[in-house]
């Protein structure tokens, strides 16, 4: 079998010219080129490290779902959201005149309240974006269809009117919800005693 440079040299015999000067290849391209996709690689890892740890840092209801926060979040998101509602009510629900409740200073006491106000801050969040410059209409639709329905529904559920009208945190009677007897059999998670008295789970 003829070599390259043979070759280039019988077709260039067939064609009645010289042969035509070797072509130099660049060697240095291809490791320019690999140490560039080295590099983008390892960005990649870094960026699939940083949402690991999110996906693991954070519970399975994300960092505004109480029940599934350690003491440290939850110390976190309490401090978060006691700025929001001071911003809102100096900010705004102060300074309005057509009757909308103000937010009473126990808030905090008030569970179906917290979990609105946590709402209402989130769609904040979302809506002002620290890093958005396109002009759209979310802060509006964060005005038209968070912040006055969350305030109407918590007007309308009297959540802390006695709180307001007699300037002092009041304390609703209320009895902790069970689900009734059937629940657990017809779920499959309750438990049954055997003879010995060993406590044993259903299925």
């Amino acid at each position: 079998m003829s070599s390259p440079e043979e070759l280039e040299e019988e077709l260039a015999a067939l064609a009645g010219g010289p042969a035509p000067e070797p072509v130099e290849q660049d060697v240095t391209a291809p490791d320019a080129e690999i140490h560039e996709l080295k590099a983008g690689l390892g960005e990649l890892a870094e960026q699939m490290e940083w949402v690991l740890n999110e996906l693991t840092a954070n519970p399975a209801g994300g960092p505004w779902w109480w029940a599934g926060l350690d003491a440290a979040a939850e110390t976190a998101l309490w401090k978060e959201l006691g700025e929001f509602v001071s911003w809102l009510n100096n900010r705004i629900l102060r300074h309005i005149s057509s009757g909308v409740e103000t937010i009473p200073g126990c808030w905090y006491l008030h569970p179906a309240g917290v979990e609105q106000l946590t709402a209402l801050m989130v769609a904040h969040k979302s809506a002002y974006k620290a890093k958005s410059k396109r002009a759209s209409p979310d802060l509006v639709d964060w005005f038209q269809r968070s912040l006055w329905p969350t305030l109407r529904s918590i007007e309308e559920h009297a959540t802390w009117r006695r709180c307001l009208e007699e300037h002092h945190h009041h304390d609703r009677e209320v009895t902790g919800y069970t689900h009734d007897d059937g629940f657990q059999e017809h779920a499959g998670i309750g438990s049954t005693v055997s003879a010995d008295g060993e406590i044993l789970p259903h299925g």
